[in-house]
């Protein structure tokens, strides 16, 4: 494994990317506690201007994206090297 994916692979600095991924900081999208040993992710969006729908509240999008990624990244976290993790399909 590259020296990248070790350091991907520990809490904070995935926390940190994650914190600042153009998507999630337009959506106003914060992660605020990675657990990998606990699969706990604790993930917060404030309803702010730039993320309600017509009906002025949470776009639905932006509520899927805020948690749609995280099965996936736990499992690639737990499973380790050997296994490809591959997200098929999702439902809401």
């Amino acid at each position: 494994m590259s020296l990248i994916k070790k350091i991907m692979t520990i809490p904070i600095v995935s926390k940190f990317m994650l914190n600042h991924y153009a998507l999630y900081t337009g959506a106003s999208i914060e992660i605020a506690k990675i657990d990998l040993s606990t699969y706990h992710i604790q993930v917060k969006m404030p309803l702010t201007r730039t993320n309600p729908n017509i009906v002025g509240v949470h776009f639905g999008g932006s509520l899927y994206s805020m948690v749609a990624p995280f099965y996936m990244l736990l499992f690639i976290h737990h499973l380790g090297p050997k296994y490809i993790v591959w997200d098929k399909t999702a439902t809401v």
